[in-house]
């Protein structure tokens, strides 16, 4: 196997992974968002597109990275694309805006999931 065809391989593993991952039960008011694509960045804001796997996102939801859990973001604006028919089944995407520590380190293909507010 080339150099070429193991990162193509490991990028699909990882998107099963990502997925299984969103599939397993969480706490009922948990919400979990998909980092798709990334629009703008900066070290305190993110703006992307992500999938929403589980619950209801609402704006000033606080998130944490599956993979880095000490980035905590705001949810701090939300915008829902309308379903298309092509769409219909998958995932409902979103264009969002986070706010916080480490939201310029948020990569795409990350799991957000949101966490109470204490």
């Amino acid at each position: 196997m080339n150099d070429q065809q193991f990162c193509i391989a490991a990028s699909h593993d990882i998107d099963v992974i990502i997925h299984a991952i969103a599939a397993q039960p969480a706490l009922p008011t948990a919400t979990r968002l998909y980092v798709t694509q990334i629009a703008k960045v900066s070290p305190d804001e993110l703006v992307c597109i992500v999938k929403s796997f589980t619950g209801e996102a609402r704006v000033g939801m606080l998130f944490r990275a599956v993979g880095a859990p000490d980035i905590e973001v705001r949810l701090a604006a939300l915008h829902w694309y309308p379903p298309r028919p092509e769409t219909v089944g998958r995932a409902p995407l979103a264009k969002v805006t986070l706010v916080g520590h480490g939201a310029g380190r948020i990569d795409p293909k990350e799991l957000l999931v949101s966490f109470p507010d204490h």
